[in-house]
């Protein structure tokens, strides 16, 4: 009992930074397009521009983290200063709309520092799934507490949002009482979860054995395992972001109305915790890990392609609340399970590392894991304005048309990848044919 204790204060982290990432990827765009009145394709790239910085750091924190863990041996300094850090600029940067916007180069400055922090609590928190415990078992418990507070922290982001956005055309003074309020939970949340970690070391490594990025490459080039992983994850970060936004807009613009569409993000968080149990059960028990991720893909791609047609087939603002929630709830289901079975996944092949090794490389490959994760949604977030842009719009006034299109274009994205993870699935665990012998002639 005092282990589930533990993994679970440790997994609350999720909680917090849950509730300022899923604000960012449900409202950054819309708050950059409509509050700031930023053009669609230069707010996708600043938000691009800004994951490409954050995936940049994550590596370079867990190979510093790696590499002085003799020095630091805690993920405790790391995670304060972050927490600090990820706190303050997030209300900054909902905040630049008494400055006018403040300008592309300082709202792109304030999204650096918000990367940087939130970076410094990530990666550390992140690798502690490995380094916790070694049991496999526990290992997937954790994971499926970690996606079951991240949902419950986008569900309370939404809530929030529900309470103190104008359900019409939100205000950016709303966006920034928000802010005030997400940051508070992040900070709380991400300091009471390092109670469950903060006498975990780093790396059980001696710290004279510092690792070279030449055996860190060999060591993840000749793990097949670890090469599809990371590609299946870039391929879940490219194409599953945009589902947020589409909401967003879709409600404020298009067939569904702004209080389906913040309700619904409240309905697809709340919807991935609830199919966590489903998942964790039909995983290794009832199905292998592989097939149980292919499932959940299936689910993803066929929820996306009903909001597609839904979407298609709709006027403004008139598909009812009772078959949008049952189309998001869809989705959420899925997602659920494409993200938990993710990070269940990365584990399995650093303990099954052919050459024995990954282990003395967890933060490392860890901060590569999230570097895959956050670079792609980085190119979510560029497709995602360059893809308004080529539709037309204009936060000022914009068509049901421009938005609609614009929601199937980015749906469209979302089937690919899903349909691209199970192929990717099939492949990975296709044992090759044993060589055909050769008869002698007698």
């Amino acid at each position: 009992m005092r282990t589930l204790l533990r993994h679970s204060i440790y997994a609350s982290g999720n909680f917090g930074k849950s509730t300022l990432w899923s604000c960012l990827e449900v409202f950054g765009l819309f708050y950059f397009t409509d509050a700031l009145n930023l053009n669609p394709a230069i707010a996708g790239t600043i938000l691009w521009l800004s994951f490409v910085w954050d995936s940049v750091s994550d590596p370079l924190v867990g190979t510093l983290a790696d590499r002085y863990a003799g020095r630091v041996k805690t993920a405790r300094p790391y995670v304060i200063t972050g927490a600090i850090i990820a706190g303050l600029s997030f209300i900054t940067l909902f905040a630049l709309h008494r400055l006018g916007g403040g300008g592309v180069g300082l709202i792109f400055l304030v999204l650096i520092l918000f990367r940087t922090g939130y970076t410094l609590v990530d990666v550390p928190h992140n690798a502690m799934l490995a380094l916790i415990t070694p049991d496999n078992k526990a290992r997937s418990l954790i994971a499926s507490l970690r996606i079951g507070f991240s949902g419950l922290g986008k569900l309370v982001m939404s809530l929030l949002a529900a309470i103190l956005l104008t359900q019409d055309h939100p205000k950016p003074e709303e966006f920034e009482t928000l802010a005030l309020a997400l940051a508070g939970i992040y900070v709380a949340s991400v300091l009471i979860s390092l109670i469950a970690y903060h006498e975990v070391a780093l790396t059980q490594r001696k710290p004279e054995n510092h690792h070279t990025l030449t055996r860190l490459v060999k060591i993840f080039t000749q793990n097949r395992r670890l090469i599809s992983i990371f590609t299946i994850s870039a391929l879940t970060s490219l194409t599953t972001p945009v589902i947020g936004s589409i909401l967003i807009y879709w409600g404020a613009h298009g067939p569904f109305t702004l209080a389906i569409s913040m309700k619904g993000v409240g309905v697809l968080a709340l919807s991935q915790m609830v199919a966590l149990s489903v998942w964790t059960a039909l995983n290794d028990r009832v199905l292998p890990t592989f097939k149980t991720a292919m499932l959940a893909n299936t689910v993803v791609l066929l929820a996306a392609l009903a909001l597609c047609m839904v979407g298609g087939m709709s006027s403004a603002h008139s598909v009812s609340a009772p078959l949008a929630y049952s189309l998001i709830s869809v989705m959420g289901f899925g997602l659920g399970g494409v993200f938990m079975l993710n990070w269940v996944l990365l584990p399995r092949a650093i303990d099954n590392d052919p050459l024995g090794e990954a282990k003395d490389y967890t933060l490392s490959l860890f901060g590569l894991f999230t570097l895959t994760n956050k670079l792609f949604m980085g190119f979510s977030s560029q497709i995602s304005g360059l893809v308004l842009k080529a539709w037309g719009y204009s936060g000022e006034n914009p068509s049901f048309e421009s938005v609609v299109g614009m929601g199937q274009t980015l749906l469209t994205l979302t089937m690919f990848g899903a349909l691209g993870v199970i192929v990717l699935l099939a492949l990975s665990e296709t044992k090759p044919r044993a060589p055909l012998m050769k008869r002698t002639p007698t």
